[in-house]
């Protein structure tokens, strides 16, 4: 209906500000702010490192240093030990040496908390860590009981463990050289009773000779005397050990892991010596000597394959005193003796030279890590590798 239309409808009111048009309106929005970074947990490595990366170099001050520390340790125990002994006057007490050796303890760490390198450093490693198992003996001695020698062990593995990782001396290889050598004797010490048998020997021969019979009336019946430790089971689980360790410390080479693997190394080699001597009897003179020729080829390939000096070194001499003693067996006479050990020993030049030179071995002037080609398909990549072998001035 015409009535019903206004004449005149308003214009909207305008604007406060004027419209204008985007000039690109397909410009996408801008992006959203970056969340924050993430923060990695360190890991274990991280936390041990530079020690667990790089062996420590040898040092003039930390070498005697440690010396030093050695001596307090025994002095300690010489003054505690001297008052644990009944003198006559009155019985013997075990808290003057649990003191010391305390003292001992918490100085050395002190000294670690303030110090991370140098002289004192190392003097408070190995003041904390050498008198660990003799306070664990002055705090656990009993009149009346053998000493827990499983227990002294155990706690001391615990406590050289927990150093390494997370004390203020955390990664230094002396904490974990100690673990490792403890927990080998630790093992021996459950199953053998290394330690435990010459204690209980020792106490009963002193009752037998104190009552002049052995009876039950002897002060050796608190203690027991336990059936000697078997040696070819000693000698077994310490090859065991030793075997277990190297191959532990190879593989940490491989990754580069040089300072950890350091004590591995250490422990395997002890372990891989005493293991193959406390076989002597099984073995004989021949078998003592073939074991350890392998035991010192082993040892040198691994020193030449990693770059480690000592263990080189020490393989070498494993390898001499190996065939020597092969050589010496059949031989009744200095002369027939000599004659075959430098025939002998000239073979093993020519070998190691054949070895050398066939498998390209570099020379010992060149920084490099030993590796042997040849073999299969192993072939070296890369620039010409320098000349293998002996070679000529």
């Amino acid at each position: 209906m015409p009535d019903d239309i206004p004449d005149f409808i308003a214009p909207p009111p305008p604007p406060e500000r004027p419209l204008r048009a985007d000039r690109n309106p397909l410009t996408p929005p801008p992006p959203p702010a970056a969340p924050p970074p993430a923060v990695e947990k360190p890991s274990l490595l991280d936390r041990l490192r530079p020690r667990a990366a790089r062996r420590p170099e040898p040092r003039f001050g930390v070498s005697v240093a440690g010396a030093g520390a050695a001596m307090i340790v025994v002095g300690a125990i010489a003054l505690g030990g001297d008052q644990l002994v009944d003198t006559g006057g009155g019985s013997g007490s075990q808290y003057p040496g649990l003191l010391i050796t305390f003292v001992v303890i918490v100085a050395g760490v002190t000294l670690t908390a303030q110090y991370r390198h140098g002289p004192l450093a190392a003097a408070g490693v190995a003041a904390s860590a050498a008198a660990l198992p003799p306070f664990l003996v002055f705090l656990t001695f009993s009149k009346t009981s053998p000493t827990s020698f499983n227990t002294i062990l155990l706690l001391s593995c615990v406590g050289w463990g927990a150093a390494y990782l997370v004390s203020p001396g955390r990664g230094h290889n002396v904490y974990l050289g100690a673990a490792l050598i403890g927990l080998w004797l630790w093992f021996l010490e459950v199953t053998e009773h290394v330690f435990l048998f010459p204690t209980g020997l020792f106490s009963a021969i002193a009752g037998v000779a104190s009552v002049g019979t052995f009876d039950g009336s002897s002060s050796s019946s608190s203690f027991g005397v336990r059936a000697s430790p078997s040696a070819t089971a000693v000698g077994l689980y310490t090859i065991g050990f030793a075997a277990i360790y190297l191959v532990v410390a190879r593989a940490l080479d491989r990754r580069e892991q040089r300072g950890i693997a350091t004590p591995f190394t250490f422990a395997g080699v002890l372990t891989l010596i005493v293991g193959i001597a406390a076989l002597g009897d099984d073995l004989q003179q021949i078998g003592i000597g073939v074991a350890f020729t392998i035991a010192g080829f082993v040892l040198v390939y691994l020193g030449a394959t990693e770059g480690r000096r000592a263990t080189n070194w020490i393989g070498a001499i494993l390898v001499f005193a190996g065939i020597t003693i092969v050589v010496a067996d059949p031989f009744d006479t200095p002369t027939a003796f000599g004659l075959a050990e430098i025939v002998v020993g000239g073979g093993a030049i020519l070998l190691a030279h054949w070895i050398a030179a066939q498998f390209q071995e570099p020379p010992e002037t060149e920084p490099v890590l030993s590796r042997f080609y040849n073999v299969g398909s192993v072939q070296p990549s890369g620039p010409p590798p320098p000349p293998a072998g002996s070679v000529l001035v």
